[in-house]
Order: structure tokens, then sequence, then C-alpha cells
């Protein structure tokens, strides 16, 4: 036993002396390459879907500039903070693996290609305008801040772009979300369906905001807004942007209300509003009755074997303190619920389609905790990890 024992502690110096040689060639290689799975890179991705979602709200508010004051310390300060992220973001992506068929490419000179190929036209072009624009209205001339404040309303609306970028950071990371913190298919459901409110409410958001500049066009004599604000109460933000999103929110249900087309453009901008709802919301409430459906599906079994057990111990006449006692405990065990079943490799067909690769370390993640707990394994891993 000795000798296996001293064997092994020899098996795992000359191991981790590899493994330390191994790293120190890939760091001083590649050191300032970082994972994309990293946590500092999850952190810097989510406060870039912050400021994206600054820009998502803010950009169609512009209709109603004339209320809003789009120049003021606060709004310039964020918008500032906005251009110096996004400029730093595009730095860092040289410095940033990926992932590609199930492994992270790591190589610096791979990484600059990609970039430069796929999102560097579109990070460099708007980036630039922004501190174009920022400098143009930073000027002394007025006439010359006056034409910057006005071509950066519109170039304001190519921010929106990034969106297309950011899209597969923004569902991989709610669907970690998900994955970590609402482990529950209760906690799962109700965070779809929050999401899927919020992405109505953002389309609503955007069609009444449409619907407010439509009224701004310069050309019809009669407009929605001039039969809808007529008093000196009506002549607020507040009030206006209410009204333009309870027309839209109308549009998207059976609702009514008093505002309605007055002129051409506003009759075929509300026929394509209801056009549209008619494929998006039905495809929403579907989407939200079939969540709620697999969440009556899944407490279906609990609530059977609930009834059971309740007419077993109603039928025999058991007494309250006996049955609190029982329930209590059935409930404290997890044995009316799925929680305390793991859920097998072979009850996932989908890990079928994985490299073998991937499954390996799947399967050395999930099961080495555990079989670490024996000295065998404990000192074989230590002396061959990859085993």
């Amino acid at each position: 036993a000795d000798q296996v024992d001293q064997g092994f502690r020899r098996r795992s110096t000359v191991c981790s002396f590899d493994e330390e040689a191994l790293h120190a060639l890939v760091s001083s290689r590649d050191r300032c390459i970082v994972h994309p799975s990293s946590r500092g890179r999850m952190f810097w991705d989510m406060a870039g879907i912050g400021f994206l979602l600054f820009d998502i709200i803010a950009v169609p508010l512009q209709a109603f500039s004339s209320y809003i004051d789009f120049e003021n310390q606060a709004y310039f300060c964020t918008s500032l903070a906005t251009s110096v992220y996004w400029a730093i973001d595009m730095f860092a992506a040289f410095f940033v693996g990926y992932h590609t068929r199930g492994s992270v490419e790591l190589s610096r000179r791979k990484i600059i290609k990609r970039y430069l190929r796929s999102w560097f036209t579109l990070d460099f072009a708007l980036v630039s305008l922004d501190w174009f624009f920022i400098i143009l209205k930073s000027g002394q001339n007025m006439s010359v801040m006056r034409i910057g404040k006005t071509l950066s309303r519109g170039i304001r609306v190519f921010r929106l772009l990034r969106i297309i970028k950011l899209s597969g950071n923004i569902v991989s990371g709610m669907e970690k979300l998900r994955s970590e913190y609402f482990r529950g298919d209760h906690a799962r459901t109700m965070v779809t369906v929050l999401m899927q409110l919020a992405v109505i409410i953002l389309v609503n958001h955007y069609t009444a905001c449409g619907w407010y500049a439509i009224s701004n066009l310069e050309g019809p004599a009669d407009n929605w807004r001039i039969g809808s604000f007529f008093n000196t109460e009506h002549d607020t933000f507040g009030y206006r942007y209410a009204t333009s999103l309870h027309w839209s929110l109308t549009q998207f249900t059976p609702a009514s209300m008093e505002v309605t087309p007055k002129n051409t453009y506003e009759r075929i901008y509300s026929i394509s509003v209801l056009l549209f709802a008619m494929v998006t919301f039905s495809s929403f409430v579907s989407s939200i009755t079939q969540a709620m459906t697999h969440l009556r599906q899944v407490n279906a079994q609990r609530m059977a074997e609930e009834n059971v057990l309740q007419k077993y111990l109603r039928e025999h006449s058991i007494s309250t303190q006996l049955v609190n006692r029982v329930l209590h405990f059935l409930h404290q065990r997890a044995v009316l619920t799925t929680a305390c079943v793991r859920t097998k490799e072979h009850d996932v067909p989908s890990l079928q389609l994985l490299p073998q690769e991937i499954v390996v370390e799947l399967r050395h993640e999930a099961f080495a905790p555990v079989l670490r707990h024996h000295p065998l394994f404990l000192h074989y891993g230590a002396g061959d990890p990859g085993a």
C-alpha cells in the first residue's frame, strides 16, 4: 500500500508539473484573451444589455421631443456613458474568445480575423458616428450645434442595430438566469410568462410612439390629436404618451377607445398595426396558454397523489394530529414532488447529439464531486485528471 501511495504521489507530482508548465505556456501566449463564458465577461455583457435597453426605450420617445428635453445634463451623461462603453467594447472584442463546434477558440489570430469579418464594420461605424456627433454638439458655433442635435436624433435609430449583435447574448443570458436562479417548474414558467409580457409591452411602446409621430406629419388638415387634446391638462407628456399607449393596446385586444384615425396616413398606419397584431398577439396568447397548461400538467400528478392520500386518511378516520405529521413529513422529504428524482443522462435525448469530448466533460463535472469522496479516486484524479 505504501508503494502504491508513493507511486500515486510521484505521478501526481509529475502531472501537476506538466499542467503548471502547460498553463504557463498558454498564459504567456494568450495572456489577455478572455473566456466568453467568464464571470467578468458576463457582467460586461449585462451592462451592454442595460445600455441597449436605454436606447430601445429612449429612441422612439423622440416623437415626443417637444415635451421631453433630450439635451439635459442627465440624458447627455447617459449618452456619453453609452458611447464610452461601446467604444471600449469594440476594442475588447479583439481579446474575447468565441464558441465554435462545441469548443472555445482562444487563439488571438483567429479571434481578430473572425471579428474583422463579422461585426467590426458595424461597430466602427456606430462608434464613429456617436463620437462625431458628441464632438459636433459640444462645439461653440450655435448653427453647427443645432445641426448636430438634429442629425444625432436621426442617427440614434441606427443604434438599435446592436440588437442583432446582442440577441444571442440576451437569449443565452436569460437562459442561464432561468437555469441557475429559477430551477423550479413554477418559477421558470412564471419567468417565461413575464418575459413574454415584457415583449408585448415593448412592442406596444413602439406602436404608441409611431402613432403619435404619424400625427406630427405635415400636410393633412386633420389628425387624431386635434380632437383628443383640447384641454390644458392634456398638454403634458404623460397624458399624451398614455393616450397613445392606450390606443396601441386596443389594437392588440378587443377593447376600444375614443381615439380614431382622421386622415389617410393614420388610417394606413392603423390597418398595418391591426394586421401585425392579428399575428403577433395570437402567437403571444398561445405561448402564454401553453406555458400555463404545462404548469397544470406538472401539478396534476402531485395533486392526484395528494388527493389519494387525503382520501385514505379520511376513510380510515385518522386523527388530525397524525394527519398533520404525515403531511408534514411527506412534504419535507419531497415525496409528493419530483424534486427528489434526478434526471438521468438517458432521459435527455439531445445529449446524444453532442461530441464525445463535451460528453466526457459533462460526466466529469457531474460525477467527479461524488467520486472524490473516496481516497482512491481522489488520488487517482489528482494524478491524472483526464482519466
